[in-house]
C-alpha cells in the first residue's frame, strides 16, 4: 500500500500512530521492516521530521523493494 500525505508533519504523525499500533513493523534497516516513510526535509522542519529525511539513493532502495512480491514490506508513506 501506498499512503500519500499533504504535509510533512501529518504524515510523521500517521507513520508514529501505526508504529504505536505494530511496533513490530518499524525497523532502521532500509531493507527489513514492514512501513516506510518516504520524504524530504528542510533543517526548518525540525528533528521530529528531519530524522525521516530520505536520500536518493534509500529512495531508490525502497522503490525496489516496492516491486518485489516477496518483500515484507506493506506500507509505504
Amino acid at each position: 500500500s501506498m499512503i500519500v500525505e499533504i504535509a510533512r508533519i501529518n504524515a510523521v504523525k500517521l507513520y508514529n500512530e501505526i508504529i504505536n499500533l505494530r511496533p513490530n513493523w518499524e525497523s532502521s534497516d532500509i531493507h527489513k521492516g514492514k512501513i516506510k516513510l518516504v520524504m524530504t526535509s528542510s533543517p526548518s522542519d525540525g528533528p521530529e521530521i528531519a530524522k525521516h529525511n530520505t536520500s536518493k539513493q534509500v529512495r531508490r532502495i525502497i522503490q525496489q523493494r516496492m516491486k518485489d512480491k516477496s518483500d515484507e514490506r506493506q506500507i509505504v508513506i
